[in-house]
């Protein structure tokens, strides 16, 4: 169960990326199979850009606020790896290490280390301000 005072510290971190988000520019790639990212040599550089890849093609052309792996929270997700340092945790699952995406996987990450996953953050947001989950 999630309490009054980890809500109010989770809103209070969105409120800060999404204050955050009039230093980001935004690039479409149909070429790259992804929802969305962050480049790395973008990150070092401080550059704060996300490039959304053919996956997000629906967000983009439709964006909703509704449910799960909505726009903002793709964005949501990708600004949590720039401002906050999240990471896409790998779990073992059947015997093979795969990133944590999707509502099933995310939720199979350790409780503990949750507040570190990309994912985790999106769904959050998503469950909180999307009707998700």
């Amino acid at each position: 169960m999630i309490d009054d005072t980890s809500v109010k510290a989770f809103q209070k971190k969105v409120t800060s990326l999404k204050e955050k988000l009039n230093a980001y520019s935004f690039i479409y790639r149909p070429n790259k199979n992804n929802y969305a990212a962050v480049a790395a040599a973008d990150k070092a550089a401080g550059i704060r850009k996300i490039k959304f890849g053919k996956k997000s093609a629906p967000q983009l052309a439709n964006p909703t606020r509704n449910g799960n792996d909505v726009l903002e929270g793709i964005i949501v997700h990708e600004v949590s790896h720039f401002e906050i340092g999240t990471v896409d945790l790998k779990i073992t699952v059947d015997d093979n290490e795969v990133k944590a995406y999707g509502t099933d996987l995310a939720g199979k990450v350790p409780r503990g280390d949750k507040i570190n996953n990309a994912d985790n953050w999106e769904y959050f947001y998503e469950k909180r301000f999307c009707n998700g989950l």
